[in-house]
């Protein structure tokens, strides 16, 4: 409870996160070696057997669920604090305990 405030404001700073992460998923191949297969075929033998890991449509595939698990997540737990202040229930303590 002390530092719901700030916790708060952070994750609202997460749909300027997904925006700025567009230049990333657009210049991937030149930040991450590893998304230019080709480069390391037959110098690195661990990179073949990640290769289901490592691969650029996966790591998209990741960040868009990343980002939606968070901002679902921040969309009610800012949403139940806003009724918690309103209402001056303690669902959120409810949620804890239970």
């Amino acid at each position: 409870m002390v530092i719901r405030r700030v916790l708060e404001a952070a994750t609202r700073t997460l749909p300027l996160m997904l925006i700025l992460f567009i230049p990333i998923l657009f210049g991937a191949r030149h930040i991450y070696p590893w998304t230019d297969r080709g480069k390391f075929a037959g110098n690195a033998p661990m990179l073949d057997k990640i290769d289901h890991y490592l691969n650029l449509r996966f790591f998209i595939l990741r960040a868009v669920i990343y980002f939606a698990i968070w901002l679902v997540l921040a969309y009610f737990l800012n949403k139940w604090s806003r009724e918690q202040d309103s209402s001056g229930t303690r669902r959120s303590q409810r949620r804890c305990a239970s």
